[in-house]
Parts: structure tokens; C-alpha cells; sequence
């Protein structure tokens, strides 16, 4: 939504990306500084997900900056989360009741947060590996803080999310040892599924209508949580119209 011409814009952040440039990682800032104006400078109001996919605010002056900080200090910014959680990896993780319905998921750690999410589809097989896939849309705070809380909160519930590695057994252990993926003969390669994949917020400029920005599911999920409605859908694959936009 929107262009680095502009005083604000929306990207879609690539899983593995930081925001800011973090060298030798990639970044977002390193990606769009060559399409930047002179004299603008980048920010973002809120530091994405490193791991995860999703939609990333990318502001280009000093001013907005401070107005998109007001505007999530006030809490009027809303983002759901989709998430691809590996409910029945065989012999490693059950999922529990407590997610096979919509409901409030408490936040692990804490008292006072809870996450409302929705389950959207599955529990599903996995067409090429033993494994079951259920699809959920949670709401959340924009933040890293609270996507993590998110993360943490599915694995303690039995459903981490595919690909984890920081909270799925499988993936950690991984990511901690000498064994590749193709070692362990229950895990499958691949990138974390979750995505930050909708905003609501006011319009900076026109502060009285609200926004709506979405971002379409990642094709690549697809081979592991089929679902008819988007297979060979080739509009839904992310080009230069990703986004949907409403008022």
C-alpha cells in the first residue's frame, strides 16, 4: 500500500527479514533504502517479526513516525495473525481441546493477556509428510512481543507452529544440534508460518476513516495445509496488487 515517495507506506516483509538493517542478515531498510527519496530517512513504528512473514509499517519522516507511535500508544491499531500449527506430529506433540474450537488463548506467562483466535480450517493431513496442520486467525497487539507471546502460548497449548525454531520440539532441537532436517525422519524443511496478515488502523491523513489492509495467504503453505478455495488460484499468489485495501 502506498510508495516510499509517500510519508508512509505498507510492505509485505519476507520470513527471515528484520526491519532495520541487521547485517549480514537481510533487512527491509537495506531492500528499499535505493528506492528512497534523498533526504527522506526509514523507521518503523513497530519492529516485525525477524522469523515470521507480515505486513510491516514503513514510515519516511520524523513527524509520521511520532503520529504512527501515538496511534499504537492509544491501541487504535488492530492486526490479526495467521497461523499454521503442526497439531499431531507423530509421537512428539498432541494437540490439546483447547484449540479445536474458536476461543480466548490465554497468553503463557502472564495473567492478563489473552489471545482471541479462530480456528479457519483442519485439523488437516499433511498430502507428503505425516504430520496434521490446523489453520488458525488470532488476534493480537502489533508488536514482536506479542507474536512471540503467541507462539509460546500455541506450543504450551500442543499446537506449535510449523517450522518454529524456537518453541516446536522438532525444529529446536534441530536448530540447536549437528542433525540436519533430513536426519529426522518426522520434520520437514521450511520457513515459520505466521503471518502478521491484516492491519486496521486510521487513516494518518484523514484520521476519522479507518484502513484495512490484508495480505493473501502464502502460496507455499498450500503444500502443506491444502485448501481447495486457493489451489491454482494464480491471483492469489503476491505480485504488485498483493494487497486488498478498504475503507
Amino acid at each position: 500500500l502506498g510508495s516510499l515517495r509517500e510519508r508512509w507506506c505498507v510492505a509485505l516483509k519476507p520470513p527471515g527479514f528484520a526491519g532495520a538493517a541487521a547485517h549480514p542478515l537481510p533487512s527491509l531498510e537495506a531492500t528499499l533504502t535505493p528506492f528512497l527519496p534523498e533526504g527522506r530517512s526509514m523507521s518503523f513504528p513497530v519492529k516485525p517479526e525477524r522469523d515470521a512473514e507480515g505486513l510491516v509499517v514503513v514510515t519516511t519522516d520524523d513527524a509520521m513516525r511520532k503520529s504512527f507511535d501515538e496511534t499504537l500508544r492509544r491501541g487504535l491499531v488492530r492486526c490479526r495473525y495467521r497461523l499454521l500449527a503442526d497439531v499431531a506430529s507423530p509421537g512428539e506433540i498432541i494437540g490439546t481441546a483447547e484449540l479445536v474450537e474458536s476461543g480466548q488463548l490465554r497468553a503463557e506467562g502472564t495473567d492478563a493477556e489473552t489471545f482471541p483466535f479462530e480456528l479457519y480450517s483442519g485439523p488437516l493431513a499433511c498430502p507428503s509428510a505425516n504430520i496434521r496442520t490446523a489453520l488458525y486467525l488470532v488476534s493480537a497487539r502489533p508488536s514482536t512481543k506479542a507474536a512471540r507471546q503467541v507462539r509460546r502460548s500455541f506450543a504450551s497449548a500442543g499446537a506449535p507452529v510449523m517450522f518454529d525454531p524456537v518453541y516446536h520440539p522438532l525444529y529446536r532441537e534441530a536448530s540447536r544440534s549437528a542433525k540436519s532436517l533430513e536426519d529426522m525422519t518426522s520434520a520437514i524443511p521450511g520457513s515459520l508460518t505466521m503471518q502478521l496478515f491484516e492491519l486496521e488502523m486510521p487513516d494518518p491523513f484523514r484520521p476519522w476513516e479507518m484502513v484495512h489492509i490484508a495480505a493473501p495467504m502464502p502460496q507455499e503453505w498450500l503444500a502443506i495445509h491444502p485448501l481447495a478455495e486457493l489451489e491454482g488460484d494464480e491471483d492469489h499468489a503476491c505480485s504488485a496488487d498483493w494487497l486488498e485495501t478498504s475503507k
